[in-house]
């Protein structure tokens, strides 16, 4: 079967993004204090980045919700991080919006970093 490109996430750069950076590591505690950690298989450092949009039209808005509704939490999508140059594949999990005076939207969205072939 072929391969279907992902979809890239884009328009409206967001006014901030935080990464957290959360290790998988596996854990055995061997009595007496003692631990010993490994890391759990590959791709052992995922991301998440919250994503803020201080003020957006409603079409932006529009924009940025329908693109997120289409992917349901679960399709991959690419993105690269603000002063970043490596496009990364990332699920949206959640996302809020809150009406602003003016008619003008803030936005808040979670990536999670993901690891598809």
């Amino acid at each position: 079967g072929e391969i279907m490109p992902l979809d890239a996430f884009s328009g409206v750069d967001p006014t901030d993004v935080d990464v957290t950076v959360e290790p998988r590591v596996l854990m055995a505690n061997l009595g007496d204090g003692y631990q010993q950690r490994a890391a759990d298989g590959l791709n052992t450092m995922p991301k998440t980045a919250s994503l803020a949009w201080e003020t957006l039209t409603i079409a932006e808005a529009n924009t940025i919700e329908s693109f997120f509704l289409g992917k349901g939490g679960h399709t991959a999508f690419t993105y690269t991080l603000p002063k970043e140059s490596t496009s990364l594949k990332w699920i949206c999990t959640q996302w809020t919006r809150t009406p602003k005076a003016g008619g003008y939207v803030s936005m808040k969205a979670t990536f999670k970093q993901v690891f598809d072939l």
